[in-house]
């Protein structure tokens, strides 16, 4: 799985997306953020329809699901992590 800190170091859309998730959900925690992160990806990877993937594939479409939500949900005024709903 890449980390938020792997996608902030890749620079670009990724590194956008890695700050807006931190500093919009979490309000700059990065620890946070990266756990919360890891969680929401795990559990897509334990949705169904995954299954039918390689690992490797799979980790990536549920990267990709999350940040896809991530990325709808983060410019709605109000939004909140889904974990622990906190918004800056």
């Amino acid at each position: 799985m890449r980390s938020l800190y792997d996608l902030h170091a890749e620079g670009g859309d990724e590194a956008k997306f890695a700050e807006q998730f931190t500093h919009q959900w979490h309000a700059g925690d990065w620890h946070a953020a990266e756990d919360h992160w890891e969680q929401l990806v795990v559990r897509m990877l334990r949705a169904k329809g995954l299954e039918m993937y390689s690992a490797e594939s799979a980790m990536r479409q549920a990267e990709m699901y999350i940040r896809n939500f991530a990325e709808t949900a983060l410019p709605v005024p109000g939004s909140r992590c889904p974990l622990c709903g906190t918004s800056s």
